[in-house]
């Protein structure tokens, strides 16, 4: 009943022609004078407008380019990952200054995160490595 009252006027909101997101959802009533379209974003296509957009189970046949960036490189998370295992090991294990103060503040928990982080680090650079490899042996583009 809501879409034959936004076919009939009541409350629909005029759209651009060529609204793009939206689908046909209800056929118009047989006594309307001109043919509307209700979209699923609740807009009145303009009558006079041929376009079709598509409907539910229908894929778009465009497809949207992406401007790339550097985070769509599959390498970011690799070195991303290194850079924090570094830092993780230098910390926990080789800066002297770092680990003797939370020793003497009583504060162990600092220095076990260092050390078990920069191993999971380490893990985790490994694996983003591995299926960054893959990706770019599958895809050579």
């Amino acid at each position: 009943m809501e879409n034959q009252g936004l076919a009939r006027g009541r409350r629909a909101r005029t759209a651009a022609p060529g609204l793009q997101g939206c689908s046909r959802i209800a056929a118009p009533d047989p006594g309307e004078p001109a043919p509307v379209r209700v979209l699923r974003c609740g807009a009145v296509a303009d009558p006079e407008d041929t376009r079709v957009s598509p409907t539910e189970g229908e894929e778009e046949e465009e497809e949207e380019e992406y401007a790339e960036t550097p985070f769509d490189n599959p390498f970011f998370l690799p070195v991303l990952f290194f850079g924090f295992a570094i830092w993780l090991f230098y910390d926990g294990f080789l800066n002297d200054a770092f680990i003797q103060r939370n020793l003497d503040e009583g504060d162990h928990f600092a220095i076990a995160f260092n050390r078990y982080g920069s191993a999971v680090a380490a893990l985790l650079c490994i694996w983003f490595t591995v299926k960054a490899f893959r990706a770019r042996r599958a895809d050579p583009d």
